[in-house]
């Protein structure tokens, strides 16, 4: 049984208390009202499917879960266009082939 505030399955990522989707424009000014108030680098909402694709990742989940949960019908779309290589992961590659080479 799950103990969460809210049904799991079909939820809206920006929705009401109701589960209804806001206006497709609210979380944009949302988002502009904070870039703005605290100086930070302009972004788009669409940046945070990005950056949820690679630090899934980047923490373990499979490819196949975060195809499905970003409604792609290729896992190429979620690797090529979606996901990013964080500089944990360079590093993480660097010291794997300086262990590999007995660095």
């Amino acid at each position: 049984m799950c103990n969460l505030p809210f049904p799991i399955g079909d939820n809206l990522i920006f929705a009401n208390e109701k589960n209804e989707m806001f206006q497709p424009v609210k979380p944009q000014v949302w988002l502009k009202h904070v870039i703005g108030n605290y100086d930070l680098k302009k972004v788009t909402v669409h940046a945070f499917r990005h950056t949820y694709a690679t630090l899934s990742f980047e923490s373990g989940a499979s490819v196949k879960a975060v195809q499905e949960q970003l409604g792609h019908s290729s896992y190429k779309t979620t690797m090529d266009i979606y996901t990013a290589t964080t500089r944990k992961e360079s590093n993480e590659a660097t010291e794997k082939l300086a262990k590999y080479l007995n660095f």
